[in-house]
């Protein structure tokens, strides 16, 4: 796992725990000073791929473990 994206699962399970819901990619985005939101995009679709989140009705979920 790349540096952001280990900086980017760790935001999106701090801010699952802390909310009960998932960030939106502008917020990913922002707090991880990305690019754009399609980089925010571009680094979730790899963590989905490498099975450690999924994405359901536009929610980003961590994996059951």
């Amino acid at each position: 796992m790349t540096r952001q994206q280990t900086e980017v699962f760790n935001y999106i399970k701090r801010y699952i725990n802390i909310t009960g819901y998932s960030p939106t990619y502008k917020e990913i985005t922002e707090h991880c000073k990305l690019s754009s939101r399609s980089h925010a995009w571009k680094v979730v679709d790899a963590l989905i791929k490498s099975d450690l989140v999924d994405k359901r009705n536009k929610k980003i979920t961590l994996r059951s473990e």
